[in-house]
């Protein structure tokens, strides 16, 4: 499976369904013709404070209107 040349935003929010609060917002991942990955793999590390024991989630949205499958890992750590 090839992607086409495509855009990906992608936001980082937590919070409980339906009211989330947006912490990372609009994260460009991006895919052209000749790869079968987004350019960017890895990104971060985004200092931002997250309240423990919240949920986090990720929403996305692609310039090209298909339907993709992307897995998240969010990786957290106090100081």
């Amino acid at each position: 499976y090839v992607l086409a040349a495509q855009r990906y935003l992608f936001d980082v929010a937590v919070g409980a369904a339906a009211s989330e609060q947006v912490v990372l917002a609009n994260l460009l991942f991006a895919a052209d013709v000749f790869e079968d990955s987004p350019h960017q793999q890895i990104m971060g590390p985004f200092p931002c404070a997250i309240p423990a024991g919240s949920a986090v989630s990720v929403r996305a949205q692609t310039s090209a209107g298909t339907t993709d499958n992307f897995d998240f890992v969010i990786i957290g750590f106090s100081l």
